[in-house]
This record gives C-alpha cells, sequence and structure tokens, in this order.
C-alpha cells in the first residue's frame, strides 16, 4: 500500500514527491555523513574560510560549497563523483556545443563545471527541487557563471520543443521520469541532441531499469548510436597517490563513495552523422 501510495504521488503530484524525497534525502545524509564530511573539508582545504576547490577530474578548479545536497558531496571535492563518465564529460567539452540541457541539474555540478569547461556555451538547468535550484544560483554566482545559465523548474516535453538552438547536449538524471519525457515522437527537438542517461527503476509506470534502457534504446535507434556505461568501484589508492586525501584507505573510500547500486547504469546517445 505505501509503494502504491508513493507511486501515485510521484505520477501525479511530482512536484510534492520530489520536495518530500529531497527533504528526507538530504536529512539522511545530514545525520549519517555532515560530520564526516566536515572533516575532510578540513584535511583537504583547511579552515574556514578556505576556498573549497574540485581536486581533480573534469571540473578540476571549479569552486564548490559545503552544504547538505541530495547526495555526497565529498567525491564532488575530490574529482572523483561519476568517474565512469569523465572521458564522455572531457570530450563534451572538446566539442564546445552551443547549449547544454541538464534535467535534474541538482545544485549545479554538471551545469557549472560545463558552463567553466566552455565559455561560449548556453546551459539550460532544470530541477524540480526548489533547494537544488536556489544551490545551483549559489554556485554559478561562486563561479561567475550566472549570466549563462538558466535555472528552472520542471522541464515537460512542451519545455523542451520550445529551446531554440542548431544543436545541444543533454544530461539527464531525473529519477526515473526520463522513460516520460526523452520520447523524440513528443520531443522532436531531442534528435538535434547527443544525450548523456543516468538510468534509473521507473516505479511510477511499474519498470526496471533495464525496461527503461531497451525503450529509450529503441526510441533513438534510427538517429543515434548507443552506448552504455556501467558503475565501477572506486580504487582508494588512485585518489591516494594523488595525494589530496592524506588519510586512511577506509576514511578515503568512504569520502569518494557516492552510495550507489552496483548495477547502476548510464546511457550515452550520440547523433549519426548524415
Amino acid at each position: 500500500m505505501r509503494l502504491f501510495l508513493v507511486c501515485r504521488l510521484r505520477r501525479y503530484f511530482p512536484s510534492v514527491y520530489f520536495f518530500l524525497y529531497s527533504y528526507v534525502l538530504r536529512r539522511r545524509f545530514r545525520l549519517r555523513y555532515f560530520q564526516f564530511q566536515a572533516q575532510v573539508r578540513a584535511r583537504l582545504f583547511g579552515p574556514e574560510p578556505n576556498p573549497i576547490q574540485v581536486l581533480t577530474g573534469p571540473f578540476h578548479g571549479m569552486r564548490y560549497f559545503n552544504e547538505t545536497v541530495w547526495d555526497s558531496i565529498t567525491p564532488k571535492w575530490v574529482g572523483s563523483y561519476e568517474e565512469e563518465l569523465h572521458p564522455i564529460i572531457t570530450e563534451t567539452m572538446k566539442r564546445s556545443y552551443p547549449t547544454v540541457i541538464d534535467l535534474g541539474c541538482a545544485e549545479g555540478y554538471y551545469a557549472v563545471g560545463l558552463a567553466l569547461g566552455m565559455p561560449d556555451t548556453r546551459i539550460w538547468a532544470f530541477d524540480v527541487d526548489i533547494v537544488s535550484r536556489r544551490q545551483c544560483r549559489r554556485l554559478a554566482q561562486l563561479n561567475g557563471v550566472s549570466d549563462r545559465i538558466v535555472i528552472n523548474g520542471r522541464c515537460r516535453p512542451e519545455t523542451l520543443n520550445s529551446l531554440h538552438f542548431s544543436e545541444a547536449f543533454v544530461l539527464c538524471d531525473i529519477e526515473g521520469s526520463e522513460v516520460d519525457i526523452l520520447n523524440p515522437l513528443l520531443c522532436p527537438v531531442l534528435l538535434k541532441t547527443d544525450l548523456l542517461v543516468e538510468l534509473h527503476n521507473a516505479d511510477h509506470v511499474g519498470m526496471k531499469m533495464d525496461q527503461v534502457l531497451g525503450i529509450l534504446q529503441d526510441r533513438f535507434a534510427t538517429t543515434h548510436d548507443a552506448q552504455t556505461i556501467s558503475f565501477t568501484r572506486r580504487m582508494p589508492e588512485k585518489y591516494r597517490h594523488l595525494g589530496v586525501l592524506p588519510a586512511s584507505d577506509r576514511d578515503i573510500s568512504v569520502s569518494v563513495d557516492e552510495h550507489r547500486d552496483p548495477a547502476q547504469q548510464w546511457l550515452l546517445l550520440r547523433r549519426r552523422s548524415s
């Protein structure tokens, strides 16, 4: 019964669902990890008011803050966050798309990082969570890219269709709603984009991750080449050798732990050349 009610709430009142989900998740992370997060912050960057900067990875040097976010923030400080995607993000910045669309931007790690890496790119960032949108604005201001990031709430198919661009890169992390929005029949504009999608179970429509993957592959089969990327376990020694975490292997492991299901996958869809 509880799962039934949660699925109905998500399907018919998504703003309420994601507000409650965000509150519960942030509270859990704050209770479990905020003290450790403060210790990591002190080790890496020294006492307040020393600035926080991303230490490695494609967004090396990006300014950051010390707050509770949707997930663990310390992997973003270290630069190990979603390490599986680093080659794709690096290639994306080399291509310098005129437009990036970030669906589920959270506090702005990708929206702001890509704005820094592509100074001529316009970023459209969407998130249903009001706290995340406020954090994204602060992160953009902290890094001096507010003038190139447009931050909005919930994105619907008609919202995407209203955007005008010649080509774009779409980042999508919307907790199962990718099956609702990433449909070229509803959003023909998607045919002008490359997409990187974090896959989830779509419980509100009774679909598992592998079913969502199959549907998205079918929808873009005639226009895009598809590649799946799987979760890989973080190796503490990689970051110890970089010298960014003067701590034990256990502390390093916790610092780079994203608390992901080992079955996590992403789907990369690249447009085929004419």
